[in-house]
């Protein structure tokens, strides 16, 4: 069996991984220090690698970075995304712009956006805007979702505002 650590030679495999706390081992591609457009399976390991579009039943990412994720289940570890939709997912010192998932576990990360049914962020976690329908743990955020709406309201009208401006000096 193999882990997303265990062969550091670059490429992309098919292989058979177990999880860590489980007893079934599965097919997964495994993606280990390149560089992908796509990558898709029932299973993903990413390690120590980037990738435009990640898609699978579980994605699993060590180091590495993403611009869109959707899975049903998806754990980063010291990764980054753009995008990441799940059923569930787990962040341990990883970073993300906007994250969807049913239930979100953050230990150590950073999104800017958060939006999720169940939310647990640990260990200094962070977040600029939280919706949720139920949060636990040591949550700190600039923005929650009341104060949203004001928020996004006087963006809109600076972004007009902008516009307005770049378009009036065009002429």
């Amino acid at each position: 069996m193999s882990t997303p650590s265990d062969n550091k030679q670059p490429g992309v495999e098919e292989t058979t991984w177990k999880q860590p706390a489980g007893n079934v081992p599965t097919d997964a591609t495994k993606a280990t220090q390149v560089e992908l457009e796509n990558v898709e399976g029932e299973t993903v390991l990413l390690d120590q690698s980037s990738a435009e579009h990640v898609r699978g039943d579980r994605v699993t990412m060590k180091m590495s970075k993403a611009s869109s994720v959707e899975a049903s289940s998806v754990q980063m570890e010291k990764s980054a995304a753009v995008s990441v939709e799940a059923d569930r997912a787990a962040m341990q010192e990883c970073a993300a712009v906007h994250v969807d998932a049913n239930h979100l576990r953050m230990v150590k990360s950073e999104t800017i956006f958060a939006q999720s049914n169940e939310l647990i962020m640990e260990d200094g976690s962070q977040a600029i805007l939280i919706i949720t329908g139920g949060l636990t743990g040591e949550a700190k955020a600039l923005i929650r979702a009341p104060a949203a709406a004001v928020v996004g309201a006087l963006f809109a009208v600076l972004a007009a505002i902008m516009f307005a401006i770049i378009q009036g000096s065009r002429k």
